[in-house]
């Protein structure tokens, strides 16, 4: 299962929490917010490399697909995983 996969089912899980917690948004909230926290900081040794081209102003991913930002970079649009595969962005090349 794709670490998107992962994350997705966790979510979905814990927002079906909300009925167990009388709808009580805040604690739900709060254990989504742990799980996001605890997938970021675990090490991830299945990355997507991405690199950029500046004179294109795109990305190439390693899962294979060409990847651009409109008006800025992946940093600034807070992008950590590809939208493609699921794994966790390596970037080189970058501005």
């Amino acid at each position: 299962m794709k670490l998107s996969e992962q994350i997705a089912q966790m979510i979905l899980d814990n927002a079906l929490a909300w009925t167990r917690y009388g709808g009580n948004y805040t604690a739900v909230q709060k254990q989504i917010t742990e799980i996001v926290d605890s997938v970021l900081q675990s090490p991830v040794t299945d990355t997507c490399e991405w690199v950029y081209h500046e004179n294109e102003g795109t990305y190439t991913t390693s899962c294979g697909e060409r990847w651009f930002f409109p008006e800025s970079t992946r940093q600034e649009n807070g992008a950590v995983f590809c939208p493609v595969c699921g794994k966790r962005i390596k970037e080189r090349g970058a501005k």
